[in-house]
């Protein structure tokens, strides 16, 4: 099944830039509204399971703080998908930080995204 059309990928690469801002601005609810509940979400080592849970990650657990730069967006009609890559510049528990980042965020039918990996 392909998801094939300028509005959609448009669409889905606003939602990822989206992310981004919501995330460097801490407004948890908001990047919340943005993920299924039943987003699988994998980070490196770890793995989350749903909104309430990653929603709770970012709130509580998350010792990252600064903002992302996103360097390019590339959409898959394939898989309903947006690649993302950029950096990020901030602290990670207090240490400052600046590394690259890959991230894949893939789409359900409702435009929400029901997986996002993303390594560093």
């Amino acid at each position: 099944m392909s998801f094939e059309s300028p509005e959609n990928e448009s669409v889905l690469i606003g939602l990822a830039n989206d992310y981004y801002r919501l995330v460097d601005r801490s407004d948890w609810d908001g990047m919340g509204n943005l993920f299924s509940e039943s987003i699988r979400y994998r980070r490196n080592n770890l793995v989350l399971e749903g909104r309430e849970q990653l929603v709770g990650f970012y709130m509580n657990d998350r010792k990252l703080s600064g903002n992302h730069t996103v360097s390019s967006l590339i959409y898959n009609p394939d898989n309903n998908s947006v690649l993302v890559k950029g950096s990020f510049i901030g602290t990670d528990d207090g240490e400052e930080v600046n590394f690259e980042f890959t991230d894949e965020f893939t789409f359900d039918e409702n435009n929400q995204i029901i997986e996002r990996t993303t390594n560093y």
